[in-house]
């Protein structure tokens, strides 16, 4: 009676270890190779500004963004218009400031709108918002090695800011 038992509990769990290899650290053979299709949004391009700087003051020109195809790492499309760094929170020198990334929108019912994304506080980044969810840069699950243009980022509706807070946490790209 013992050895059945014995046998039993052996073959359920070779049946249960068959099943799931990676999960008795083996690795099961490589699926048959596929035909390969291209990303949906891999040929995506982001339309390149044609009119000048929508924002150009002397005070702009620091935070200017080089946006071109190849300028920032792994994203190989022209990301168009924007405006990064330290945003200083007080005219003191050397104080406290917030990392921001400013993208001015096209849409000329955003004229006079701007919309800030502020992510969850210390362990959420704002720019995971920016890179993973309403930004033109995407990393999403399957696009790598490079970011792929965000077609529906929210800079195509108003003026968008993503700021890293609370003060002291920055994410630099």
């Amino acid at each position: 009676m013992q050895l059945l038992s014995l046998l039993a509990i052996g073959g359920l769990t070779a049946s249960v270890a068959g099943r799931s290899m990676q999960s008795v650290g083996k690795r099961e053979e490589a699926p048959r190779p596929r035909v390969a299709r291209p990303h949906p949004l891999r040929n995506v391009q982001s339309v390149k500004r044609e009119a000048t700087s929508i924002i150009n003051t002397e005070a702009s020109k620091k935070f200017i963004v080089n946006g071109t195809a190849g300028a920032i790492p792994d994203v190989n499309f022209d990301i168009g218009e924007s405006y990064a760094g330290l945003l200083p929170i007080s005219d003191k020198a050397n104080d406290s400031s917030m990392y921001f990334w400013f993208f001015p929108s096209e849409n000329k019912d955003a004229d006079d709108e701007i919309t800030i994304w502020l992510n969850g506080g210390p362990g959420c980044s704002s720019l995971e918002g920016f890179l993973q969810e309403n930004g033109p840069i995407s990393w999403q699950y399957g696009s790598a090695p490079f970011a792929v243009y965000n077609p529906w980022n929210w800079a195509n509706l108003t003026n968008m800011v993503w700021v890293e807070q609370p003060i002291g946490h920055w994410v630099f790209i």
